[in-house]
């Protein structure tokens, strides 16, 4: 059964959860810095603005249609991954540059190696603030990504 979750209210700035975000990207760097892990800096060189884009659009259509929980999609909204997958391009595979970077952010979050997205989406308790904030991370450290490469 899906749950839904109503379009999430504008958040109030915390300096507190401000300093946990800047914490979350530069550990999101340190880990791409590490040549055995699985997102490399070479993807993400080539396709960061293309990865960027592809997170904001998931990220304005979980807000538009509505987020739920344990199925891709249903009268109620997405899952996270079926998001992504509905606005990858027709033919492309959503194993993109995006989906390594949302995986890389819920490594960061959770410590759950390889693609956790599904599991991360689908907690108990889970709300759909915390899914628009990982989006929003992922997204952000994909943007920023040519200025701490360069």
């Amino acid at each position: 059964m899906a749950t839904s979750t109503p379009s999430p209210t504008p958040a109030v700035y915390s300096p507190v959860a401000e300093a946990e975000r800047v914490a979350r990207l530069e550990s999101a760097r340190r880990l791409l810095a590490t040549p055995c892990y699985w997102l490399t800096v070479q993807s993400l060189d080539a396709d960061s603005a293309s990865a960027a884009r592809q997170l904001d659009a998931v990220s304005v259509l979980l807000v538009r249609e509505g987020w739920v929980q344990w199925e891709p999609r249903s009268e109620s909204g997405f899952c996270l991954m079926g998001a992504l997958e509905c606005v990858t391009a027709p033919g492309a595979s959503f194993i993109s540059t995006a989906y390594r970077v949302l995986s890389l952010m819920v490594h960061v979050r959770t410590g759950m190696q390889g693609s956790g997205i599904a599991a991360w989406n689908d907690a108990a308790g889970r709300a759909v603030g915390e899914v628009l904030e990982l989006i929003e991370d992922a997204a952000e450290l994909a943007r920023g990504w040519k200025a701490v490469a360069s």
